[in-house]
């Protein structure tokens, strides 16, 4: 009730990096990747948005539980950790805690990048480093696309591990 009224999610008139359109989890939006395991066989992932009520929205990849998030103003929060997984400001060297003993680290504004599914400009990259693991996690995400490019980094058993996701395309919900 107090606070007034947050701007719609299909907000056309948000900044080209304000969170919401750099990750649009809008109604009927579903992104498919070419995954690289390193094994030289490429696998297919897709994510999906399977429930939006208000603020409140539901994610799933594959036939996993999805995952919910709440946009805010200042970001999306993860719901079940209450971590931001993108938060404003939207700026190189922008950092907050991101779960896990994360730090989310913006390392760039103006990515520009390749995938199957085309070329992208001004995209922002977050690095997501510290985890008591060791993964290191690297998302550059795209305005009114979202994620184009997912880099998970670890070392596992002496080995180096490296797993890439590359969008190979996105329907985002209707403005």
């Amino acid at each position: 009730a107090c606070g007034g009224t947050q701007p719609s999610v299909a907000e056309p008139t948000l900044p080209k990096h304000h969170p919401w359109r750099l990750f649009p989890m809008l109604a009927d939006s579903a992104w498919a990747y070419d995954v690289d395991t390193g094994d030289g066989d490429n696998v297919l992932a897709v994510t999906r948005v399977v429930s939006v009520n208000g603020h409140q929205i539901e994610v799933a990849t594959g036939n996993d539980v999805a995952t919910r998030y709440e946009l805010r103003e200042d970001g999306i929060i993860r719901v079940s950790s209450g971590a931001y997984l993108i938060r404003q400001p939207i700026e190189t060297g922008a950092s907050w805690p991101s779960g896990g003993d994360k730090t989310a680290t913006i390392s760039s504004t103006n990515v520009a990048i390749q995938t199957p599914s085309g070329s992208y400009s001004e995209c922002v990259a977050i690095d997501e480093v510290g985890a008591e693991s060791g993964l290191n996690i690297r998302i550059v995400y795209c305005p009114d696309v979202g994620p184009v490019e997912v880099q998970s980094h670890m070392q596992l058993r002496g080995q180096d591990v490296r797993v890439i996701a590359r969008l190979r395309g996105a329907q985002v919900g209707s403005r």
